[in-house]
């Protein structure tokens, strides 16, 4: 646990002890940058940083829904190249904003040594598990986006009213990082791939 929080606080958050917020560019790797979050906040990479574009890539070689129409890939792609492979450091396959970008000599042989043995579902209704899973580590969720998050406000929280009226605009990996209680409704606090705005 973190010090002495628990599940029946009104607010926790992660974003002190996560890696910092990047933006993902003009490319779908929002897997890859929610991945390093996540897997940035495990003692493997305590002191190093796991590589987006390595789990963005593998995420799409092992994706479940090949020749599907849409960009990037999906956390369970993403989370069976990890089990296979794992995830190299950041410095063996630099994030670029290109589909191109190539890995640096030695990446598998790094990625190696960072393989998960499994992963787990947890239900999104499954509030308590999902508070006693943060105070542990962040988790790797995804969001349909709808218009209104292009809007957020700079208090950051959300409108959910107004959000679930808006357009929809697509799938989006992000990392969960805590949650808050503001006026008796439950928030889930996540850090985004867009940039320091977000």
């Amino acid at each position: 646990l973190v010090g002495n929080q628990s599940i029946s606080n009104k607010e926790f958050s992660r974003k002190n002890l996560t890696p910092s917020v990047k933006n993902q560019g003009n490319i779908g790797s929002c897997v890859g940058q929610s991945g390093r979050v996540v897997y940035g906040d495990t003692q493997e990479f305590e002191d190093k940083e796991p590589s987006a574009m390595w789990i963005y890539k593998k995420g799409k070689e092992n994706d479940p829904f090949p020749g599907e129409d849409y960009s990037g890939t999906t956390i369970k792609g993403a989370c069976r190249g990890l089990v296979s492979e794992g995830c190299c450091e950041e410095e063996y396959w630099p994030y670029r904003d290109s589909e191109d970008t190539e890995m640096l000599e030695g990446a598998k042989q790094n990625a190696s040594k960072y393989k998960i043995e499994s992963y787990h579902v947890v239900l999104k209704s499954n509030h308590d598990l999902i508070k006693k899973a943060l105070l542990q580590e962040s988790l790797w969720t995804s969001i349909n986006v709808r218009e209104a998050l292009y809007y957020t406000p700079s208090s950051g929280i959300i409108d959910s009213e107004k959000y679930l009226k808006s357009k929809p605009i697509g799938g989006h990996a992000i990392a969960m990082t805590g949650w808050k209680i503001i006026e008796g409704d439950l928030y889930w606090e996540f850090q985004n791939s867009w940039g320091k705005w977000f």
